[in-house]
């Protein structure tokens, strides 16, 4: 689950978006899938991108984050997967609202998981300004142990997280508007 689920599902995304797999039209905005590493070390590639991006970092308008989708765990159960920022965050943005708008039509469930609003690579976009969301299962008995196996997996929420990251992500790079930060309901 730590984290081939998030990382297998990071490159369906990715491999979605280069396909067509959006009617076979362009995204009007370009897509960026990055790969960081060092993040249980200090979040360190996604601060050193943050902080040194190729481009102007206002250019970059969202972030959605994936990692740990694959479990039962202590956030998320049989359908169910926490997301961050949440409806309590005081930065629940447009994007989380699209998350939790789609995520029913997907069979999913969110649940709160901003306990890990900082302690992923999306915190070093929010940090920047830059509307964000992520989506993890939890912690559970083998994070961080050998026996984080792939046998443990729950395929068919692999799938179904997998599928509201491309939503929310393609919804994004659709959109006429940048989406906008913290909005309350």
């Amino acid at each position: 689950d730590d984290n081939a689920s998030g990382s297998s599902a990071f490159l369906e995304c990715a491999q979605a978006f280069g396909h067509g797999a959006r009617n076979g039209e362009p995204t009007r905005r370009s897509l960026i899938f990055l790969s960081v590493a060092g993040e249980e070390l200090g979040l360190w590639g996604s601060k050193h991108f943050a902080a040194n991006p190729p481009w102007p970092i206002g250019r970059i308008v969202a972030n959605v984050n994936i990692d740990m989708i694959g479990r039962f765990a202590n956030l998320s159960g049989e359908g169910e997967i926490s997301i961050t920022p949440s409806h309590a965050h005081r930065k629940y943005s447009s994007i989380a609202q699209t998350a939790a708008r789609l995520a029913p039509e997907l069979g999913l469930s969110l649940t709160n998981g901003d306990e890990f609003y900082t302690r992923s690579d999306h915190y070093n976009f929010a940090v920047r300004g830059i509307p964000v969301v992520f989506f993890c299962d939890g912690e559970h008995e083998d994070y961080h142990q050998v026996t984080d196996s792939a046998d443990k997996l729950e395929h068919g929420k692999i799938e179904r997280v997998a599928r509201l990251a491309f939503d929310v992500g393609g919804g994004v790079a659709d959109a006429h508007e940048r989406p906008s930060g913290p909005r309350r309901q």
